[in-house]
Protein backbone atom coordinates (compact mmCIF):
# COMPACT_ATOMS: atom_id res chain seq x y z
CA UNK A 1 0.00 0.00 0.00
CA UNK A 2 1.08 3.37 -0.46
CA UNK A 3 0.79 6.67 1.96
CA UNK A 4 1.42 9.74 0.17
CA UNK A 5 -0.32 12.49 2.16
CA UNK A 6 -2.77 13.28 -0.50
CA UNK A 7 -5.03 13.47 2.62
CA UNK A 8 -3.10 15.68 4.57
CA UNK A 9 -2.02 13.67 7.64
CA UNK A 10 -2.38 10.56 5.95
CA UNK A 11 1.35 9.00 6.77
CA UNK A 12 1.40 10.38 10.50
CA UNK A 13 -2.15 8.32 10.79
CA UNK A 14 -0.44 5.21 9.77
CA UNK A 15 2.57 5.78 11.96
CA UNK A 16 -0.09 6.45 15.13
CA UNK A 17 -2.09 3.67 14.83
CA UNK A 18 1.44 1.40 14.10
CA UNK A 19 2.51 2.58 17.29
CA UNK A 20 -0.53 1.08 19.03
CA UNK A 21 -0.42 -2.23 17.26
CA UNK A 22 3.40 -2.81 17.69
CA UNK A 23 5.78 -3.65 20.35
CA UNK A 24 9.05 -2.28 18.33
CA UNK A 25 9.68 0.67 16.45
CA UNK A 26 12.98 1.89 14.80
CA UNK A 27 12.54 5.34 12.95
CA UNK A 28 15.70 6.44 10.31
CA UNK A 29 15.78 9.37 8.68
CA UNK A 30 17.83 11.85 7.36
CA UNK A 31 15.91 14.24 8.90
CA UNK A 32 13.51 14.75 12.60
CA UNK A 33 11.08 17.68 12.95
CA UNK A 34 10.85 19.23 16.35
CA UNK A 35 7.55 19.42 16.97
CA UNK A 36 6.35 15.89 15.59
CA UNK A 37 9.25 14.23 18.10
CA UNK A 38 7.67 16.41 20.61
CA UNK A 39 4.14 14.77 19.54
CA UNK A 40 5.30 11.50 19.97
CA UNK A 41 7.75 11.80 23.19
CA UNK A 42 4.75 10.34 25.60
CA UNK A 43 3.95 7.64 23.00
CA UNK A 44 7.79 6.12 22.99
CA UNK A 45 8.13 6.83 26.62
CA UNK A 46 4.88 4.70 26.96
CA UNK A 47 6.05 2.11 24.56
CA UNK A 48 9.17 1.76 26.48
CA UNK A 49 8.03 1.54 29.90
CA UNK A 50 5.69 -1.01 28.67
CA UNK A 51 8.67 -3.61 27.70
CA UNK A 52 8.82 -2.17 23.78
CA UNK A 53 11.24 -0.30 22.19
CA UNK A 54 11.97 2.89 20.40
CA UNK A 55 15.40 3.37 18.08
CA UNK A 56 15.69 6.86 16.61
CA UNK A 57 18.46 6.98 14.22
CA UNK A 58 19.11 10.79 12.75
CA UNK A 59 21.40 10.43 9.26
CA UNK A 60 22.32 13.85 8.96
CA UNK A 61 22.55 16.33 11.46
CA UNK A 62 26.67 15.42 12.42
CA UNK A 63 27.46 17.10 9.24
CA UNK A 64 24.39 19.59 8.81
CA UNK A 65 23.81 20.54 12.44
CA UNK A 66 20.33 20.44 14.04
CA UNK A 67 18.46 23.83 15.91
CA UNK A 68 18.67 24.69 19.71
CA UNK A 69 15.47 23.57 19.57
CA UNK A 70 15.56 20.05 18.68
CA UNK A 71 18.71 19.26 20.56
CA UNK A 72 17.04 20.07 23.35
CA UNK A 73 14.15 17.67 22.59
CA UNK A 74 16.45 15.04 21.88
CA UNK A 75 18.53 15.78 25.28
CA UNK A 76 14.97 15.40 26.94
CA UNK A 77 13.87 12.28 25.34
CA UNK A 78 16.95 10.48 25.33
CA UNK A 79 17.04 11.59 29.41
CA UNK A 80 13.66 10.02 30.09
CA UNK A 81 14.54 7.02 28.04
CA UNK A 82 17.40 6.30 30.44
CA UNK A 83 15.17 7.04 33.68
CA UNK A 84 13.11 3.64 32.09
CA UNK A 85 14.62 0.16 33.82
CA UNK A 86 13.60 -1.13 30.24
CA UNK A 87 14.88 0.98 27.74
CA UNK A 88 18.38 -0.81 27.03
CA UNK A 89 17.05 -1.66 23.97
CA UNK A 90 15.97 2.26 22.78
CA UNK A 91 17.77 5.00 21.69
CA UNK A 92 18.73 7.70 20.04
CA UNK A 93 21.35 7.52 17.70
CA UNK A 94 23.49 9.92 15.13
CA UNK A 95 25.34 8.54 11.92
CA UNK A 96 28.91 9.81 12.79
CA UNK A 97 30.70 8.21 9.75
CA UNK A 98 28.55 7.72 6.61
CA UNK A 99 25.61 10.12 5.71
CA UNK A 100 22.21 8.68 5.53
CA UNK A 101 19.59 10.31 3.74
CA UNK A 102 17.05 7.21 3.70
CA UNK A 103 13.70 7.20 5.40
CA UNK A 104 12.68 4.04 7.15
CA UNK A 105 10.04 3.52 9.83
CA UNK A 106 10.48 -0.38 10.86
CA UNK A 107 8.07 -1.89 12.96
CA UNK A 108 7.55 -5.69 14.72
CA UNK A 109 6.19 -7.57 17.23
CA UNK A 110 7.35 -11.01 17.64
CA UNK A 111 7.32 -12.50 14.27
CA UNK A 112 4.88 -10.22 13.14
CA UNK A 113 6.51 -7.02 11.23
CA UNK A 114 5.97 -4.40 8.76
CA UNK A 115 8.03 -1.76 7.67
CA UNK A 116 7.30 1.86 5.72
CA UNK A 117 10.26 2.82 2.96
CA UNK A 118 9.62 5.92 1.29
CA UNK A 119 10.45 9.68 0.94
CA UNK A 120 9.19 10.93 4.46
CA UNK A 121 11.41 12.51 7.16
CA UNK A 122 10.15 12.11 11.13
CA UNK A 123 8.62 15.66 10.48
CA UNK A 124 5.29 17.69 10.33
CA UNK A 125 6.18 18.48 6.60
CA UNK A 126 7.32 14.60 6.01
CA UNK A 127 3.89 13.48 7.94
CA UNK A 128 1.59 15.99 7.30
CA UNK A 129 2.18 18.44 4.73
CA UNK A 130 4.87 16.83 1.73
CA UNK A 131 3.41 14.98 -0.72
CA UNK A 132 5.32 11.65 -0.29
CA UNK A 133 5.71 8.48 -1.46
CA UNK A 134 5.86 5.92 1.10
CA UNK A 135 5.52 2.09 0.36
CA UNK A 136 4.35 -0.20 3.11
CA UNK A 137 6.40 -3.62 3.27
CA UNK A 138 5.78 -6.79 4.52
CA UNK A 139 7.03 -9.21 1.75
CA UNK A 140 9.54 -11.42 4.17
CA UNK A 141 12.36 -11.37 1.65
CA UNK A 142 12.53 -7.65 1.61
CA UNK A 143 11.91 -7.31 5.46
CA UNK A 144 15.37 -9.53 5.99
CA UNK A 145 16.91 -6.95 3.95
CA UNK A 146 15.86 -3.96 5.35
CA UNK A 147 16.69 -5.38 8.72
CA UNK A 148 20.07 -6.21 7.90
CA UNK A 149 20.20 -2.59 6.25
CA UNK A 150 19.37 -1.13 9.55
CA UNK A 151 21.87 -3.18 11.31
CA UNK A 152 24.49 -1.97 9.06
CA UNK A 153 23.65 1.62 9.83
CA UNK A 154 24.16 1.06 13.69
CA UNK A 155 27.72 0.34 12.55
CA UNK A 156 27.99 3.94 11.59
CA UNK A 157 26.01 4.81 14.78
CA UNK A 158 26.90 6.72 18.40
CA UNK A 159 24.34 7.32 20.81
CA UNK A 160 23.07 10.69 21.28
CA UNK A 161 25.14 13.03 23.74
CA UNK A 162 24.40 16.22 24.32
CA UNK A 163 27.22 18.81 23.11
CA UNK A 164 28.56 16.32 21.01
CA UNK A 165 25.87 17.58 17.99
CA UNK A 166 26.78 20.53 15.92
CA UNK A 167 24.16 23.24 16.63
CA UNK A 168 22.96 25.30 13.48
CA UNK A 169 23.26 29.06 13.36
CA UNK A 170 20.43 30.84 12.12
CA UNK A 171 22.27 32.13 9.24
CA UNK A 172 22.68 30.45 6.17
CA UNK A 173 24.42 27.36 6.26
CA UNK A 174 26.23 28.38 3.30
CA UNK A 175 27.30 32.06 4.08
CA UNK A 176 29.76 34.12 2.06
CA UNK A 177 33.40 34.19 3.70
CA UNK A 178 34.00 37.65 5.73
CA UNK A 179 36.29 39.20 3.24
CA UNK A 180 39.94 39.43 5.75
CA UNK A 181 42.86 41.92 4.97
CA UNK A 182 46.31 41.53 4.94
CA UNK A 183 47.40 42.45 8.12
CA UNK A 184 49.89 45.31 6.16
CA UNK A 185 47.22 46.20 4.14
CA UNK A 186 48.79 44.82 1.07
CA UNK A 187 46.43 44.65 -2.10
CA UNK A 188 47.38 42.60 -5.47
CA UNK A 189 47.94 44.68 -7.93
CA UNK A 190 44.47 45.48 -10.55
CA UNK A 191 46.34 44.25 -13.33
CA UNK A 192 47.22 40.83 -11.47
CA UNK A 193 45.20 38.46 -13.87
CA UNK A 194 46.90 39.69 -17.24
CA UNK A 195 50.44 38.78 -15.54
CA UNK A 196 52.18 35.19 -16.47
CA UNK A 197 51.02 32.17 -14.39
CA UNK A 198 53.74 30.97 -11.81
CA UNK A 199 52.37 27.48 -11.68
CA UNK A 200 49.52 25.40 -11.17
CA UNK A 201 48.21 23.44 -8.35
CA UNK A 202 45.76 20.42 -9.58
CA UNK A 203 42.34 19.48 -8.36
CA UNK A 204 41.88 15.53 -8.05
CA UNK A 205 38.95 14.81 -6.65
CA UNK A 206 38.97 12.07 -4.23
CA UNK A 207 35.16 10.41 -2.65
CA UNK A 208 36.58 11.06 0.75
CA UNK A 209 39.76 12.79 1.03
CA UNK A 210 41.49 15.76 0.04
CA UNK A 211 38.59 18.18 -1.34
CA UNK A 212 36.04 16.10 -0.23
CA UNK A 213 37.45 15.20 3.25
CA UNK A 214 34.05 15.99 4.90
CA UNK A 215 32.90 12.71 3.52
CA UNK A 216 35.73 10.95 5.30
CA UNK A 217 35.32 9.47 8.90
CA UNK A 218 36.11 12.65 10.74
CA UNK A 219 38.19 13.64 13.18
CA UNK A 220 37.78 10.94 16.35
CA UNK A 221 36.90 12.83 20.11
CA UNK A 222 39.21 10.44 21.80
CA UNK A 223 37.32 11.24 25.15
CA UNK A 224 34.01 10.48 23.64
CA UNK A 225 35.31 8.04 21.26
CA UNK A 226 33.12 9.28 18.41
CA UNK A 227 33.84 10.54 14.97
CA UNK A 228 32.91 14.55 14.58
CA UNK A 229 32.57 15.21 10.85
CA UNK A 230 35.07 17.87 9.43
CA UNK A 231 32.85 20.56 8.36
CA UNK A 232 31.88 20.80 4.75
CA UNK A 233 34.61 23.74 3.55
CA UNK A 234 36.99 22.10 5.14
CA UNK A 235 39.61 20.79 2.21
CA UNK A 236 43.68 20.10 1.89
CA UNK A 237 44.71 19.27 -1.86
CA UNK A 238 47.29 16.75 -2.38
CA UNK A 239 49.58 17.22 -4.69
CA UNK A 240 51.36 13.53 -6.05
CA UNK A 241 54.77 13.46 -6.35
CA UNK A 242 54.84 13.62 -9.92
CA UNK A 243 53.66 17.47 -9.82
CA UNK A 244 56.33 17.92 -8.13
CA UNK A 245 58.72 19.81 -10.39
CA UNK A 246 59.00 23.04 -12.71
CA UNK A 247 57.57 25.30 -12.83
CA UNK A 248 55.77 24.28 -8.62
CA UNK A 249 59.16 24.07 -7.49
CA UNK A 250 60.86 27.00 -8.74
CA UNK A 251 58.42 28.83 -6.62
CA UNK A 252 57.88 26.27 -3.45
CA UNK A 253 61.15 26.06 -1.96
CA UNK A 254 62.84 22.45 -1.49
CA UNK A 255 62.15 22.62 2.62
CA UNK A 256 63.03 19.71 4.85
CA UNK A 257 60.68 20.88 7.64
CA UNK A 258 57.28 20.51 7.99
CA UNK A 259 55.80 23.13 6.33
CA UNK A 260 56.79 26.29 3.46
CA UNK A 261 54.21 29.53 4.93
CA UNK A 262 52.45 31.62 1.85
CA UNK A 263 50.16 34.26 2.27
CA UNK A 264 47.08 34.08 -0.52
CA UNK A 265 45.06 36.52 -2.43
CA UNK A 266 42.26 34.96 -3.90
CA UNK A 267 40.49 36.35 -7.28
CA UNK A 268 37.51 36.68 -5.29
CA UNK A 269 38.72 39.04 -2.63
CA UNK A 270 39.64 36.99 -0.14
CA UNK A 271 43.07 36.88 2.25
CA UNK A 272 44.10 33.90 4.47
CA UNK A 273 47.68 31.98 5.12
CA UNK A 274 48.11 29.20 3.56
CA UNK A 275 51.44 26.72 3.24
CA UNK A 276 52.86 23.57 1.28
CA UNK A 277 53.35 20.80 3.81
CA UNK A 278 55.53 17.66 2.93
CA UNK A 279 53.11 14.70 3.00
CA UNK A 280 55.14 11.93 5.29
CA UNK A 281 54.11 12.34 8.66
CA UNK A 282 57.22 10.43 9.93
CA UNK A 283 59.14 13.46 11.16
CA UNK A 284 62.42 11.53 11.40
CA UNK A 285 62.18 11.18 7.69
CA UNK A 286 65.23 13.64 6.62
CA UNK A 287 64.05 14.17 2.80
CA UNK A 288 62.73 17.68 1.78
CA UNK A 289 59.23 18.58 0.22
CA UNK A 290 60.29 17.99 -3.46
CA UNK A 291 60.67 14.18 -2.68
CA UNK A 292 57.72 13.43 -0.35
CA UNK A 293 54.79 15.19 -2.29
CA UNK A 294 52.89 17.35 -0.23
CA UNK A 295 49.55 19.24 0.41
CA UNK A 296 48.41 22.87 -0.03
CA UNK A 297 46.27 24.30 2.48
CA UNK A 298 45.07 27.64 3.81
CA UNK A 299 44.89 28.17 7.57
CA UNK A 300 42.09 27.58 8.44
CA UNK A 301 41.37 24.50 6.13
CA UNK A 302 37.40 26.21 6.00
CA UNK A 303 38.77 29.15 3.82
CA UNK A 304 40.47 27.13 0.97
CA UNK A 305 37.43 25.30 0.83
CA UNK A 306 35.07 28.80 1.01
CA UNK A 307 36.87 29.42 -2.35
CA UNK A 308 37.00 26.46 -4.19
CA UNK A 309 33.91 25.56 -3.24
CA UNK A 310 31.56 28.40 -3.30
CA UNK A 311 32.77 29.18 -6.96
CA UNK A 312 31.28 25.90 -7.95
CA UNK A 313 28.28 26.67 -6.09
CA UNK A 314 27.75 29.77 -7.63
CA UNK A 315 28.35 28.37 -10.81
CA UNK A 316 25.71 25.79 -10.64
CA UNK A 317 27.84 23.25 -10.62
CA UNK A 318 26.59 21.64 -7.60
CA UNK A 319 24.50 22.19 -4.65
CA UNK A 320 25.81 23.09 -0.85
CA UNK A 321 26.71 19.79 0.67
CA UNK A 322 27.75 17.79 -2.70
CA UNK A 323 31.01 16.42 -3.07
CA UNK A 324 33.37 17.76 -5.78
CA UNK A 325 33.81 15.36 -8.43
CA UNK A 326 35.55 15.27 -12.10
CA UNK A 327 32.24 15.93 -13.72
CA UNK A 328 31.44 19.21 -11.50
CA UNK A 329 35.18 20.31 -12.21
CA UNK A 330 34.73 19.65 -15.76
CA UNK A 331 30.91 21.40 -16.21
CA UNK A 332 33.10 24.19 -14.25
CA UNK A 333 35.91 24.34 -17.08
CA UNK A 334 38.72 24.02 -15.37
CA UNK A 335 40.52 21.38 -12.92
CA UNK A 336 43.54 23.55 -11.38
CA UNK A 337 44.16 26.76 -9.08
CA UNK A 338 46.36 29.21 -11.27
CA UNK A 339 49.39 31.05 -8.92
CA UNK A 340 50.93 33.93 -9.81
CA UNK A 341 53.66 35.15 -7.41
CA UNK A 342 53.59 38.23 -6.33
CA UNK A 343 56.43 40.14 -4.28
CA UNK A 344 57.62 38.50 -0.63
CA UNK A 345 55.83 35.18 0.23
CA UNK A 346 52.56 36.50 -1.21
CA UNK A 347 50.31 34.16 -3.81
CA UNK A 348 47.54 35.37 -5.92
CA UNK A 349 45.11 32.46 -6.26
CA UNK A 350 42.93 32.33 -9.75
CA UNK A 351 39.97 29.11 -10.11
Amino acid sequence: MLYTNQKTGEVDQFLKSQMQNFEHMTIACGYFGNSQLKRYENDFLKKIANGGSVTLIHGLGMWEGISPQLNATLNNIQQKMDGIHSAHNSGIYFLTERRYHGKIYHFQSGKHEECLVGSSNFSHQGNFQNLEANILENDSSALAQIRQFLKNLMVYAHPYQDGAIPIKQKESLKQKPEIIKAPDGFRPPANILSQPVSFTIPLRPKPKSSLNITFGKGRIDRKKNIYIPRPYYEVEITIPLKFWRPPLTKFVRNSPKEIVEFEAFTDTGMYFPCNFNRKTRDKTDPRPLHETSGEFQSAPRELLGRFIKDKLIDAGCMNFGDPITDDVLNDYGTNEIKVRKMTGNRLHLEF
